[in-house]
């Protein structure tokens, strides 16, 4: 996961430049035999207007 951090601004007056963190959400596990899942790519409108 991709966590963004907005500039921000200390007690002591101090700036802070945003910036990503980035951490696991799951352990990681190993997988043996199993294959990549093909992917279809689609395109949804987030709205539609008549």
């Amino acid at each position: 996961m991709r966590i963004a951090v907005d500039p921000w601004e200390d007690d002591n007056g101090d700036l802070y430049v945003p910036g990503f963190v980035y951490t696991e959400i799951e352990a990681r596990r190993w997988e043996i035999g199993t294959r990549n899942p093909q992917v279809i790519p689609s395109l949804r409108p987030l709205t539609v207007q008549k």
